[in-house]
């Protein structure tokens, strides 16, 4: 059914628009926290970058780091899933595409074996 899954309605049409749509709320929601904190720093949660594109779930969520990167001023970025050398690599990718800062948000816990 259209709308249900994203990327499969009209293209990834919707899943643009979700996107378009979560950042331009962000950007209004910016605009009215500046407006009675002038010196605040906005922080969003998103999630990293493979190879300098969004991961293949990530088109079917209104959560598009690159279009987030427009409107906040630190990048909280999602590092739950992803461990060893991976995770070095994923935040470096990451990093080199978005301009404002990233602060990876680990999944801190102990070894499973």
């Amino acid at each position: 059914m259209c709308g249900t899954g994203g990327s499969s309605c009209h293209g990834g049409q919707w899943s643009a628009f979700r996107q378009w749509i979560s950042a331009e709320l962000l950007r209004k929601d910016r605009e009215d926290v500046l407006s009675v904190r002038p010196d605040a720093r906005l922080a969003f949660y998103s999630y990293p970058l493979r190879d300098g594109k969004l991961p293949g779930f990530v088109k079917d969520n209104p959560m598009n780091p690159i279009l987030w990167d427009e409107v906040g001023d630190i990048n909280l970025i999602s590092m739950y899933s992803i461990l060893g050398e991976k995770y070095l690599d994923v935040l470096d990718d990451t990093v080199k595409v978005l301009k404002k800062e990233v602060w990876a948000c680990p999944y801190l816990t102990k070894p499973t074996s």
